[in-house]
């Protein structure tokens, strides 16, 4: 996922199990660099660049688990990595549907659009239907 000129690389996977690391490309230095990482590890999620306010926040929406073992399980939720302080906030609102290895878009009041592909018992399916996901405004600290 692309913000702000970076590059961003949110969760995956190596032989093992899924990942909750999150990394960030500079392309101008050629360099990355780790970041926090998510509360909640994930495979195949779509990320995608929104705001809360005035913040920019990425959003990594959905995905999978897996174990050494192969697929364990899919995610309804939603983790949010503000820009400006570099922390993951997992949000209470879960996707009324388990979303991997689906897209995302983004509508121009900030609403994240779930699009695709749904897995039950090990098995992709795509879904016609878009679940649409409201970001919370954080209460003023």
């Amino acid at each position: 996922m692309a913000a702000g000129g970076l590059l961003y690389a949110v969760g995956g996977r190596t032989e093992g199990p899924s990942l909750a690391t999150a990394e960030r490309y500079d392309p101008g230095t050629n360099s990355w660099l780790a970041v926090n990482p998510m509360h909640e590890s994930r495979v195949l999620p779509c990320v995608v660049e929104t705001r809360i306010g005035t913040r920019p926040v990425l959003a990594a929406v959905g995905g999978a688990i897996f174990d050494t073992g192969g697929f364990v399980n899919a995610r309804r939720t939603t983790e949010v990595l503000d820009l400006t302080t570099g922390r993951w906030t997992l949000l209470h609102v879960p996707l009324p549907t388990v979303r991997v290895s689906h897209d995302c878009a983004v509508q121009p009041d900030g609403t994240i659009l779930a699009i695709g592909v749904t897995v039950a018992d090990g098995r992709f399916t795509f879904l016609p239907n878009v679940d649409a996901l409201t970001l919370p405004v954080p209460d003023p600290a």
